[in-house]
């Protein structure tokens, strides 16, 4: 992005939207996998009530994403990358 002239707090919020968007994506497919499972297994077993602990379930899917875009955003660059010495001169 830096060679088409992003600046560096373009490129460091494209960086943490793509992270949110992954590490979102991947966390709501297996919230979604995991239902059925569970759904099964509580209606196989006749002695066991459906119960959804929802405080937990509302972490497992808001903090891998929360912490993914805050981890892009702090080790994406926002500067341009430094050349030294004869590497310049080419």
């Amino acid at each position: 992005m830096a060679a088409v002239g992003a600046t560096g707090r373009t490129r460091r919020r494209i960086t943490a939207a793509q992270a949110g968007f992954i590490v979102g994506a991947g966390t709501l497919l297996g919230l979604i996998s995991g239902i059925g499972p569970a759904a099964a297994y509580v209606g196989y077993h006749v002695e066991l009530r459906w119960h959804v602990p929802w405080p937990a379930l509302l972490a497992v899917v808001l903090v891998p994403p929360v912490l993914a875009i805050v981890a892009a955003r702090g080790l994406a660059r926002g500067g341009l990358p430094r050349l030294r010495g004869q590497e310049r001169s080419r």
